[in-house]
Parts: C-alpha cells; structure tokens; sequence
C-alpha cells in the first residue's frame, strides 16, 4: 500500500492517534503534532466528531456534554491540516459526521473506517470510491463478518486491492492481554489484503508483536501525558518517550524481518569458502593410482573442487601423487 510517498512495503507506517487527546485545545493539537513528527510518526490522525450526529442526546447527556468538550470544530481541523503539512507529517482524520466526510474525503492522504462504524456499507464505499487508501478497524467483527464487509465493497468498481489495509484491532480501553488475540492478525492475511494493526493496550509491547506478525500499519494512541486527566484514551496512550521507542523499534523490525527474499546476503557471502567443505585426499595417493570414494574426505574449507563435483573425480587416474589432507583437483588427473 501507498499512503503519498511513503510504501509500506518498505517500512512500517506509524500512525500517532491523537483522536481527542487534546481534550478541544486547539494549541495543545497542534503540539501533539510536532511531538508526533519530532519522535518519528509517519501520520497523525485526528477525530472529528459533531456530538449531537454521533450520540442520542436522550439518556447521554453526560456524554454528549463530554464529546462537546473535547472536539475541534472543522475550521480548526483544516488548520491543523495545513500545519501538518508545513512540519512533514501525514494528517488523517476519522470523520463521524457523514455530511462533513462526503464534502470533505478528497481532503486527506489515507481515510480511516472506526470500529464503530465498520458495518455501514454505503460510508465504506463512499470512502472507496475516492480511491484513496483505506484503512479499516476490526473492532467488534468476527472474522466471517469481516469476509462477509469484504465480499460486498469488492463489488464497488472502485474497490481496489491495493488500497484497502485491515486493522486488526479489539475495542477494549485500555486493552487487556487475555482479549489482544495477536494472532487474529495471521487469520487477517487470509483475505489477501494488506494488514494493519490498530492499538488500545497500555505500552507498546502489542504494537511491536503485530509489526513482526506481518502488521504494516500501527496505530498507536499518542498523548503528551498519561496522566493528563481522567480521560480514558491517555491511559493506553503512548507519551513522546514512548512513541520515540516503538518508532525505533519498529524501525528495527523492519530491517531485521527484510524483503522476504530467500537469497545469500553479501555478509553472508563472506563466510561460504570458510564454512562449507571441500573435497581433500583422506590418506596419500600415487600417481596412476583411480581415485575412489574411500580416498577422499569432506573437510573445511571449501575448495575449487565442489562436493556436487565430486563425480567428476572418481574413477579417474591421477598423474602425480597427492598428500593427506590435500586438496584435490580436476588438474590433478590425466
């Protein structure tokens, strides 16, 4: 997959999920995002929310009060955009407000489908159809559902292969060792698609399983403090020091798992003379004496003579006599 210039094949794409962990401060947004760039996001993603299109208001007002604390409204939103862009990160945003996402999906580099609304058909194919990368949270699906979401936005013209990433991802905050199913992610690369992973557990320790699972995209949730307030989303957060170490450490990943290639590296190279054996006389021959497989001894190093070659020797005459432990040669016959 794509995302601008960055190939994730190549490298793991590291995503710094601020969401709503500025708490609707606008200046504490834009901080978030030079943090994020300063210790080594690829992109940082943002959550636009318009409460009163997102929760019913009767029963919730407490949590319609809370969501309206906590958003940015959508000037605010662009204008982190374009200071995103100034430093050189990726900005992306999840957009719960289905009016502003179809007057706005064109806006940004990758678009996100949240767990909570990965069952909306017509939105996924909304976002497919701008042609952009997708990626695409699992939270709440069992893998028959997710083939199920599949098999149906393949049918959108638009649907292409390349651009659609599956997150891996469980809806708990924070997220507990016993639910995180890691493994989930090898079931994930049945369907063919590029996979993601999209964290809630407190550290990075699932982040960096899922990177050596084969998760090309981490989504990490990034604040300037776990303890900046009761919220739940700082709790299973990554502060500046911490997503400094998985940007590091995936880093590491990435050139420790490789291309996948099976070939011989030149380090690797070095080591064939000294490490592979060769073929040498295993007690004195004479010349005109027909060279068996009992005159012979496998032992290091590696000679001109290879052991695959070693037929080309046997049964022939030798015109001059070899001592033990002497190398044999194709020259040492008539």
């Amino acid at each position: 997959m794509k995302i601008q210039n960055i190939d994730t094949n190549k490298k793991i794409f590291l995503i710094a999920e601020i969401g709503n962990n500025h708490e609707g401060k606008f200046n504490l947004a834009k901080k978030l995002i030079y943090l994020a760039k300063k210790n080594g996001a690829d992109a940082v993603k943002f959550q636009f929310i318009d409460p009163f299109k997102l929760v019913s208001p009767k029963n919730n007002e407490k949590r319609v009060k809370q969501l309206k604390r906590f958003c940015l409204n959508w000037d605010q939103i662009l204008k982190l955009r374009r200071y995103a862009k100034k430093i050189n990160i990726l900005f992306l945003c999840s957009i719960f407000d289905f009016d502003v996402l179809k007057k706005n999906k064109n806006k940004f580099s990758a678009l996100k489908i949240p767990s909570g609304d990965n069952n909306i058909i017509e939105m996924i194919d909304e976002c497919i159809n701008t042609k952009k990368p997708i990626l695409y949270s699992t939270g709440m699906m069992s893998f028959k559902m997710i083939n199920e979401i599949i098999n149906k936005i393949k049918r959108n013209k638009n649907f292409r292969k390349k651009n659609f990433c599956i997150m891996h991802c469980v809806s708990n905050y924070p997220l507990k060792d016993e639910d995180s199913n890691m493994r989930s992610i090898l079931s994930l690369k049945k369907t063919g698609l590029e996979i993601g992973y999209s964290d809630h557990a407190v550290g990075i320790d699932n982040c960096l399983v899922a990177a050596t699972l084969g998760a090309r995209v981490i989504e990490k949730h990034f604040t300037i403090s776990n303890n900046f307030s009761s919220f739940r989303d700082h709790i299973h957060s990554a502060d500046p020091k911490k997503l400094k170490e998985l940007s590091q450490k995936l880093k590491k990943i990435n050139l420790i798992l490789g291309d996948g290639k099976k070939n011989i590296s030149k380090n690797e190279e070095k080591n064939i003379k000294s490490t592979r054996r060769g073929v040498y006389a295993s007690k004195k021959l004479f010349k005109n004496q027909i060279l068996k497989n009992k005159d012979i001894i496998l032992l290091r190093p590696e000679t001109k003579l290879k052991i695959n070659q070693i037929k080309l020797a046997i049964g022939k005459k030798l015109k001059k006599d070899i001592n033990e432990f002497e190398e044999i040669k194709l020259s040492n016959f008539f």
